[in-house]
């Protein structure tokens, strides 16, 4: 698999890997304790079913379809040709505008990220950008509108594939031409594609935004230093007779699913970088308790009812996450579970 395409699923997929699969689903009714998963599920329904995204996920993957002969393509032309012209060069085949990088591959530096500093009001970053060749940043509003922001550095020659059925407009990023693709039809999607001033990157927006504001969100495109890479946490010590059943892992959700012979399941979950997150409980006895774990306060859900399961909900800004166990155990045992929380990386 290549690194793009391997890049392109991160981005997309990886809340679905976040979802029990439907074997569990259908093994035993225990699974219902965990209301965030049904909450999850439901919001991915959403997604699938809202047009706009779906346009969006359709168009970059055709924008980043192929990376031919494992990324080593060129311009057709001879060798003293190509060592007079470096960059981007955009070309029509087969119905599509493909861009080919031409030039000598220059090692990209490290502990370095291009991301936006500025987008439209209501966006907020869900897939932060990370310290590689290919960067990709995803921001998301309420309405589940997306803008895809992607920077690609010339450690491969790569082709980048834009559909024809667009209007191209030429434009500029703060004085660097760049090439602007406007669909008119309502909804649809609209890119720009840029060079940095090196011509040793290339930088791509896909979104429904107009194309004034995508050049906008463009021209904000800066150096940072990449995020560190954060620590993964999970519990030490779980009650006896449990398994490690599934685990799913992106870049600010961490879930761990742990089944027993009984069929009962025990759910570990943290997220990172969230101010809150949402509890959610159909039987109106659960019975809210504050408790303390290690140094911090921690909401416990306790549930009444017979062979029903608990939840204990704790902030760790130490940590920068929060926790959440939910499972058929005793609030004791939840307790033990939270305090045996470690780094493991």
């Amino acid at each position: 698999m290549t690194t793009l395409k391997a890049a392109l699923q991160e981005a997309y997929f990886m809340e679905l890997e976040e979802i029990p699969s439907e074997e569990i689903l259908s093994e035993d009714e225990a699974l219902t304790f965990s209301p965030a998963f049904e909450r999850k599920m439901k919001k991915l329904i959403r997604r699938a079913d809202h047009p706009i995204r779906y346009r969006i996920a359709q168009a970059a993957a055709c924008l980043l379809l192929a990376v031919l002969l494992s990324g080593c393509t060129v311009l057709a032309v001879s060798p003293e040709a190509r060592a007079a012209f470096v960059g981007w060069v955009r070309e029509l085949s087969e119905g599509w505008f493909v861009y080919r990088y031409t030039g000598k591959d220059q090692t990209a530096p490290k502990n370095i990220v291009y991301c936006p500093t500025w987008v439209p009001d209501g966006y907020k970053l869900i897939t932060e950008p990370k310290d590689r060749a290919h960067i990709i940043a995803i921001y998301e509003n309420p309405e589940e509108d997306i803008i895809l922001f992607n920077c690609y550095m010339n450690t491969e020659s790569m082709n980048l594939q834009i559909g024809e059925d667009t209007q191209l407009i030429d434009a500029y990023v703060s004085n660097i031409p760049a090439d602007l693709y406007i669909d008119n039809t309502s909804g649809a999607v609209n890119h720009l594609v840029w060079e940095d001033e090196n011509k040793q990157r290339i930088f791509w927006i896909t979104s429904t935004l107009d194309g004034e504001t995508i050049v906008k969100i463009a021209e904000s495109v800066e150096t940072q230093e990449a995020p560190k890479e954060l620590a993964e946490y999970r519990p030490t010590w779980i009650p006896e007779g449990y398994n490690e059943l599934k685990k799913s892992i992106s870049d600010n959700h961490v879930s761990i699913i742990y089944e027993n012979d009984e069929g009962y399941l025990l759910s570990f979950t943290y997220t990172r970088n969230r101010e809150s997150v949402s509890v959610y409980s159909e039987y109106q006895g659960t019975d809210v308790q504050t408790v303390i774990v290690g140094d911090n306060a921690a909401d416990l859900y306790l549930d009444q009812r017979e062979g029903n399961t608990n939840t204990l909900i704790w902030s760790d800004e130490e940590k920068s996450a929060i926790f959440v166990i939910s499972a058929h155990c005793s609030s004791d045992e939840l307790i033990k579970i939270a305090e045996s929380v470690e780094a493991v990386q």
